[in-house]
């Protein structure tokens, strides 16, 4: 009986320098608690999201995995010090939360990219509600440059266009835009008249070899279109879109079939 008490004389003492280590994270959640206030809290504005707590939860999380690995380490281990189980304990969860951070963080990314493509797909099918069916350059009665376009329009709504030209060196050459009017624009062929506001550093004449040409119809209170659709028409573009924008090559300047 007196040989089985004496087996293992410092036992006292490594749990007690296990209790201290435990005792020690504890109070280390105090200024965890402060900078998760401070840092986290202060990226709400950034992100549109608040993050308090995330840290202290972390924290918590990372503590409670700890003190369960290292109760049980020190109790079988007991010819290794306290010290250097929490040491390694704590290596090992570091690597072990920061692997599954990862992890989820890579799954979150998938799921993100995943649900794009999916609303980019289910936008697909609306591309041709708004085409650019010819352009051309004229002038007004003042003689001013401006860009005549034919559009069709598939539903009904409110109709913008923004337009962009650029020399080779693509350096800016004229530009204008024509903001969501309050007239209401049905669906079928329109025709409209814009206004170039020409760069200083333009020759005079001078056409664009880039030029860009950006459909807005929005979709506003009484409109038949499913949402708002821009459709930007650029030279050399392809063919694609993305979760905001349909894409579309320029077509040939003139406008066959009428005027």
């Amino acid at each position: 009986m007196a040989s089985s008490r004496l087996a293992d004389p410092d036992k006292p003492v490594r749990w007690r320098a296990h209790v201290l280590i435990v005792g020690l994270f504890l109070v280390l959640a105090v200024p965890v608690v402060l900078l998760d206030r401070m840092v986290a809290r202060g990226q709400e504005g950034t992100f549109g999201v608040d993050f308090t707590g995330a840290f202290i939860r972390l924290y918590l999380i990372w503590t409670l995995l700890q003190v369960l690995c290292t109760t049980l380490l020190v109790w079988f281990f007991r010819m290794v010090h306290p010290l250097i189980l929490h040491l390694a304990v704590a290596c090992f969860v570091t690597l072990l939360t920061i692997g599954i951070s990862q992890d989820i963080e890579r799954r979150r990314a998938l799921n993100a990219h995943e649900a794009r493509l999916a609303r980019i797909e289910a936008r697909e099918p609306y591309a041709g509600l708004v085409n650019l069916s010819g352009w051309d350059y004229s002038t007004d009665a003042d003689g001013n440059p401006v860009l005549d376009i034919r559009f069709d329009l598939g539903a009904s709504g409110h109709m913008g266009v923004s337009v962009r030209g650029f020399d080779r060196d693509m350096k800016l050459i004229f530009a204008a835009r024509i903001p969501e009017s309050e007239t209401f624009s049905p669906a079928g062929r329109h025709f409209l008249r814009i206004p170039l506001d020409v760069a200083e550093t333009a020759e005079p004449g001078e056409v664009a070899d880039v030029l860009d040409i950006t459909l807005h119809l929005d979709k506003g209170k009484s409109g038949t279109a499913p949402f708002d659709i821009s459709k930007e028409y650029m030279t050399g573009s392809k063919k694609r879109s993305d979760s905001v924008f349909f894409y579309a090559p320029l077509p040939p300047r003139g406008m066959p079939g009428d005027q």
